[in-house]
């Protein structure tokens, strides 16, 4: 086992409330350029010395032939020449072990004529995580069978946006008395907490080059030349919702709704602080927000919007909407300027700021 952190009293009573989350994490980027993914499982004992017992990072990409054959000399040289024992070597794989980690680089022909690369640090018994990539996670970038031209979506209804305003936490809720609420909520929201970002300040990419998951990327240098470190940084980035506890934000959107003021929190955070803080009406933004979901039912029960460490405005929830019979209202809350960008919104609120 790799030890990671040791969590404080505070947050080993905070992690007691959903005792067994969070014991395996699952992460995976991808766009045409490449893959990059990492999973892994962690013991968490009561005394809080949290520690790695699997990992597997997995670099992926699908090329032409000949096309990245000098990346791959490159790293088949340097896993040669550097701290690992060579287990097999053939002209499609490549299998080294060292530091009690497994590294693998293997390619194979694709029923496209194209070849998928993989490049995987191993640690422990991953087998179900390997499962899970290989059978799910990963997809060729070309499609098996050719398919039918479609048609593409219509652009949406461009938004009549009012001019902005920077308002007092009194005037906004001046300006909110008696609206039914709804809050988007994003990771912004969560870093007070100890969860940090992806990207930005502080982030996990500021720690480890995952390159918008480029293939080859610079991952493939941690993977080869730092496994021991690769494991740490992604070990202890997982570690933030272990010991994350509700902040200011959370408990005031949880006390908006024991009121009756907001009817649900749509979130792209499955770290559960906002439920931890009191909150009931909590949706994950996935497939329930499409043309036939159930998430635009919810929407339509507010006439005004909170968006809360969001990045980009969510306006287009708005979109889907029937003219309404008066303007809906959205208020970005934001960090004054003299502060982080990354800082959660309504960071500095305390519990009784909202008196609406």
């Amino acid at each position: 086992m790799i030890p990671l952190i040791q969590m404080t009293t505070e947050q080993l009573n905070s992690y007691r409330q959903i005792r067994g989350h969070y014991t395996g994490m699952e992460f995976v980027f991808c766009s045409p350029g490449g893959y990059f993914a990492f999973y892994g499982d962690f013991a968490i004992p009561e005394n809080g010395a949290v520690g790695l017992t699997s990992l597997l990072v997995v670099h992926s990409g699908e090329h032409h032939p000949g096309e990245i054959d000098e990346a791959l000399k490159d790293w088949r040289r340097r896993i040669i020449a550097g701290c690992w024992c060579i287990d097999r070597q053939s002209g499609d794989e490549l299998a080294a072990t060292g530091d009690d980690f497994e590294l693998m680089l293997r390619s194979e022909r694709t029923p496209n004529d194209t070849i998928a690369t993989h490049l995987l640090l191993i640690y422990g018994k991953p087998d179900v995580y390997l499962h899970e990539y290989f059978n799910s996670d990963f997809h060729l970038r070309t499609p098996r069978s050719p398919e039918a031209p479609t048609a593409p979506p219509p652009p949406p209804k461009p938004v009549e946006i009012g001019q902005a305003e920077v308002l007092s936490v009194n005037e906004l809720a001046q300006r909110l008395r008696g609206l039914p609420l709804i809050a988007f909520t994003g990771a912004g929201i969560s870093v007070a907490s100890g969860i940090p970002s992806l990207t930005g300040p502080g982030s996990l990419q500021e720690q480890f080059p995952f390159d918008q998951h480029r293939f080859p990327g610079k991952v493939a240098d941690w993977m080869i030349d730092r496994p021991r470190d690769t494991a740490l940084i992604l070990g202890r980035f997982h570690c933030g919702f272990i010991t994350a506890i509700p902040n200011a934000a959370h408990r005031v959107l949880a006390r908006l709704e024991e009121r009756g003021m907001l009817k649900h929190i749509i979130t792209g955070n499955f770290d559960l602080l906002h439920e931890r803080a009191g909150s009931r009406n909590v949706h994950i933004n996935t497939y329930e927000f499409g043309a036939d979901g159930k998430g635009l039912a919810w929407i339509r029960e507010a006439r005004a919007a909170l968006v809360v460490g969001v990045a980009t405005v969510v306006d287009q929830a708005w979109n889907r909407l029937p003219a309404p019979s008066s303007t809906p209202v959205a208020a970005n809350i934001s960090p004054p300027s003299n502060q982080s960008t990354r800082t959660p919104a309504c960071s500095s609120l305390s519990d009784s700021s909202i008196t609406c």
